[in-house]
């Protein structure tokens, strides 16, 4: 089990670009606990390239699984209380919010 300083900051690092979605966990001294990476690759080669409502749906689909992925992978999931998530709908400028609460 990690154990954390905790005096020492965390940084949970989050990254939609076009056709991935990753999630990385460091320490306060910039060490990279985890890095989890979910491609679309194979979704898009049946278009031939990346149509943006397609990626932006897997995102939404992926972000959470990814996010906790991330967090086992550091050790540190069981140290949360809750999780939480504000996505921006951009087609639609509307704001989705989403909150997991633990047992």
């Amino acid at each position: 089990m990690t154990v954390l300083n905790r005096t020492a900051p965390l940084v949970l690092g989050i990254e939609t670009s076009c056709d991935e979605t990753s999630v990385a966990v460091l320490d306060g001294e910039g060490r990279i606990l985890s890095n989890v990476v979910a491609s679309q690759v194979e979704l898009h080669e049946v278009t031939g390239g990346v149509v943006p409502e397609v990626a932006a749906r897997q995102h939404l689909r992926a972000i959470v699984p990814v996010v906790r992925q991330a967090l086992a992978d550091a050790e540190l999931e069981k140290q949360l209380k809750a999780e939480a998530l504000d996505v921006m709908l951009a087609e639609k400028q509307r704001k989705l919010d989403c909150f997991v609460a633990r047992p």
